[in-house]
């Protein structure tokens, strides 16, 4: 009886080992393909307002987790096509995913402007899964631009990394703290460090802080603002007064557009994915922001960030705030 009792003990074990080599992932499996089916013709002319077709086929043989389309244009934060990223209704069995899709050329992009259409696939094998880009590109109003090119691929995600936590006191307008905030490198400029600034360096100022003194947000509110909107004097519909991005009329040409929402994401616990998987709309340039709040932004760069506001405090004639951020490198 012992020595049967033996052997169904080894017998197990076998099976138990059999049974977990069969569920670990191999890290070494084929990773997606990305194939673009159909390119417009040669002589497409790609002007700004139209819309073309680019047929696409992703296949995954460890099964596709994600298909994401973006559009990115230098100096914006990419966008997601339409209906994207998608993370079901794949065919197959789950490894393949194939449309014609329609991309458009906004309007607003002027002749010369630089386009990319970033196919990203990530599949459910090791390491949390493998990602491969690829991508087309063309240029706007320039007929036959359009070219296909690999763009990465890697094992374990092609997130862009984030800073670590970084902690900032921003000011108002009436405060005695700097209200400008760089956060690539998480400087605080005041007015008049902005001012001395070059344009080059000044553009890389992504987020400003200022006090409401009426418009449509009312009175007395604390305001994430982008550069761009705090130097195109239509902040003054907005908040009563125009803030101004310096004083310094070259460093007003030179401000970023940033785009900010609500989020639930903690700076101290947001993945790489997560963060990177955020949409945020081109129209919110302004965030009315309270302790504790979290707040999502994407920068000029395209650079994803999260925000969480820590206290609201008074500073000279006016509030100051320390908040804690992280943001794609």
């Amino acid at each position: 009886m012992k020595k049967v009792s033996v052997i169904l003990l080894n017998l197990l074990v076998a099976a138990s080992v059999v049974f977990l080599s069969s569920c670990k992932k191999d890290p070494d499996a084929p990773l997606p393909t990305i194939d673009f089916t159909s390119t417009p013709e040669a002589s497409y002319a790609f002007n700004s307002g139209t819309n073309f077709n680019l047929g696409v086929k992703v296949y995954a043989p460890e099964k596709l987790k994600q298909v994401d389309v973006q559009l990115v244009v230098s100096g914006l934060p990419n966008q997601n096509l339409e209906n994207f990223p998608k993370k079901s209704g794949f065919t197959e069995n789950n490894t393949t995913f194939e449309a014609t899709l329609s991309i458009p050329i906004a309007s607003s992009w002027t002749n010369g402007t630089k386009v990319e259409v970033r196919v990203i696939a990530k599949d459910k094998g090791a390491n949390g899964g493998r990602t491969i880009e690829r991508s087309f590109f063309f240029t706007v109003g320039e007929a036959g631009s359009g070219r296909v090119e690999a763009v990465d691929i890697g094992a374990g995600g092609s997130a862009p990394t984030l800073s670590g936590i970084v902690e900032v006191t921003l000011g108002d307008q009436g405060a005695t703290e700097g209200s400008y905030l760089r956060t690539d490198n998480g400087t605080v400029y005041t007015t008049s460090q902005v001012d001395a600034l070059d344009s080059t360096n000044a553009a890389k100022i992504d987020i400003t802080l200022g006090q409401s003194t009426g418009g449509s947000v009312g009175a007395g509110k604390i305001v994430l603002i982008s550069p761009a909107l705090r130097a195109s004097d239509n902040d003054a519909a907005l908040f009563g007064t125009n803030f101004n991005f310096g004083s310094a009329g070259a460093n007003k040409s030179s401000s970023t557009d940033t785009y900010f929402a609500s989020t639930t994401l903690d700076p101290a616990t947001a993945t790489a994915e997560e963060v990177d998987e955020l949409g945020i709309s081109s129209s919110q340039d302004y965030m009315v922001i309270t302790v504790d709040g979290k707040y999502a932004f994407v920068n000029d760069m395209g650079k994803k960030g999260v925000i969480k506001v820590k206290s609201i405090q008074n500073s000279g004639s006016g509030k100051s705030v320390i908040l804690e951020y992280v943001v794609q490198k």
